[in-house]
């Protein structure tokens, strides 16, 4: 291995590989000395408290992807605040978010569909008779043959 630094011409992988070792046993000899105490502390939830409202969902996550696809996921949402007394003190807010699901209606239910319908149409091969079967693997077999024999 080499490197541009003159210095540094030539490193042998046999002195990373010691110096590994040297650290994996540094590291050892540390963690036994030391005793082992296990504490257990809540985790910082920037001074607020946390519950299953504060936590990240799956659309946090998905959101920049949603964005840049957008012509293709085509995203709705609706927005409903519910006021009694004023505009201004929400007893409810209702939030909807949908995607078209585009993959689906143009490119799954088609393929759905045709195998579906080539499907139905093999149903007639499939009567439950047993001398059809062997006559199905019996023509199979002479189109083998006869392909083999063509190409050979």
């Amino acid at each position: 291995m080499t490197s541009p630094v003159a210095s540094f011409d030539h490193v042998a992988p046999a002195v990373f590989g010691l110096a590994l070792l040297g650290g994996l046993a540094a590291a050892i000899l540390l963690s036994a000395r030391t005793r082992r105490v296990i504490r257990r502390e809540p985790t910082w939830g920037c001074g607020g408290i946390l519950s299953a409202r504060t936590e990240y969902t799956s659309s946090a996550f998905s959101k920049p992807l949603m964005m840049v696809f957008r012509a293709v996921y085509r995203p709705t949402r609706q927005v409903e605040a519910l006021a009694q007394v004023s505009p201004y003190f929400t007893q409810e807010v209702r939030y909807r978010a949908e995607m078209e699901p585009t993959f689906e209606r143009y490119g799954y239910r088609p393929l759905l569909r045709a195998v579906l319908g080539v499907a139905s149409g093999m149903k007639v091969l499939q009567a439950g008779s047993l001398h059809a079967y062997l006559g199905y693997v019996l023509a199979m077999a002479v189109c083998l043959m006869l392909l083999v024999w063509w190409r050979g």
